[in-house]
């Protein structure tokens, strides 16, 4: 893995064939900036009701199994913001990569959507298996009652789905088992997504990010998000986290929607795909290389996912070949037409910023920055 020290932001374009980069500087930064469309009509979004102290949130597996000791270290911090936890009945359960059978993990999902005693739902980890279960989900208790759903990775497949079956305002963020190994910065920006109603406003500068005060226990069941080196853990200190790099300039409006790259792609062609139109699509993985990177965004371009994207903002990438990974990614979205910023601390790195899934943010890709203009929980107004 080349070194994740902080890169000046048009480094990565270098990397980017010619004839490309031509096609983009004609998009950028006036045209990309006009040239999204106008976000398609839709329902209402529903938001979810901030959580407040002694709420009650649970704790699910929707996908691989969790190591019950990074389980456990994680819900203490949750138990530290005053929330009230309860696992689901089969949240510790294993069926070899799965945590659990499919009706199992379900059940519980089910269990919490239709509780109306439960104002949160944390998925323990990621994995595999959340695509399996899609359509045992009941999406109509969610949207009759929103609650705040957070996850990401393989969990994305239960953002995307929230968000085109119930139109439910979810957050893409850091999943239980990881809690511990973020900083205080990153950690206290998601407490905020997830607590407060204020509009949270631009990402953290990369500057003001801590690592993680305490180390993770011993784990004793290994994950790609335990085995493959990150630009943190590569180099101790801040200065290993690399710098949002702009790869085709402009600003764009529009709702944040996307999330792991390998599972949009697995939602293509069934009845979850997303529908990214007018959206500011957010793409990051894990353990992929230059030519599975390509081989997905060329299925999501085929597809008709990326047609119509207001923007396009790119996770840091955790993979061997970190240069590789992201020129590959630049080479098949610079010539959309829209801003794009790549190397955003938005995917599989313990400083994980988290972001609202569906709701509206600014990608200023002249400056390498992503501000959400609304929050992802809003107060409920009383019935007339």
């Amino acid at each position: 893995m080349v070194s994740a020290a902080r890169l000046p932001r048009r480094t990565l374009l270098k990397a980017v064939p010619s004839s490309l980069l031509a096609a983009a500087a004609l998009a950028s930064p006036a045209a990309a900036a006009s040239a999204a469309p106008p976000e398609r009509p839709g329902r209402r979004v529903r938001h979810p009701a901030p959580l407040r102290a002694g709420d009650r949130v649970a704790v699910v597996s929707p996908a691989g199994p969790v190591d019950p000791a990074l389980l456990e270290a994680g819900e203490a911090v949750l138990g530290g913001w005053g929330l009230e936890l309860v696992e689901g009945r089969f949240a510790r359960e294993r069926d070899r990569y799965l945590a659990g059978t499919d009706e199992q993990r379900a059940a519980d999902l089910n269990a919490a959507f239709r509780d109306p005693q439960v104002r949160g739902i944390w998925a323990s980890r990621g994995g595999y298996g959340s695509t399996r279960i899609l359509s045992l989900l009941d999406f109509d208790a969610l949207a009759a009652d929103p609650k705040v759903l957070v996850g990401f990775s393989d969990i994305t497949a239960l953002l995307v789905a929230a968000w085109e079956r119930a139109r439910v305002a979810t957050v893409h963020g850091q999943m239980v088992e990881r809690l511990p190994q973020m900083g205080p910065a990153a950690l206290d920006w998601l407490r905020r997504l997830v607590m407060s109603a204020d509009v949270p406003g631009e990402l953290p500068a990369v500057a003001a990010l801590e690592p993680a005060a305490t180390p993770l226990p011993e784990t004793t069941t290994p994950t790609p998000e335990t085995t493959t080196p990150s630009p943190e853990t590569t180099t101790p200190g801040v200065a290993t986290l690399p710098e949002p790099v702009t790869v085709v300039g402009g600003v764009a409006e529009g709702r944040l929607l996307g999330g792991n790259l390998s599972l949009l792609g697995a939602l293509t062609g069934t009845p979850h795909q997303l529908d990214a139109r007018g959206a500011i699509l957010l793409v990051e993985d894990i353990g992929e290389t230059p030519a599975s990177i390509d081989r997905l965004l060329t299925q999501l371009r085929d597809s008709g996912v990326l047609a119509g994207v207001a923007g396009v903002a790119i996770g840091e990438p955790v993979v061997t070949d970190t240069e590789g990974v992201l020129a590959t990614f630049a080479e098949r979205v610079a010539d959309l037409g829209v801003p794009v910023v790549s190397r955003l601390l938005l995917g599989h790195t313990p400083q994980q910023l988290a972001l609202g899934h569906g709701t509206r943010v600014r990608l200023d890709a002249d400056r390498a920055t992503i501000a959400l203009l609304e929050p992802v929980v809003q107060e409920r107004q009383p019935a007339a």
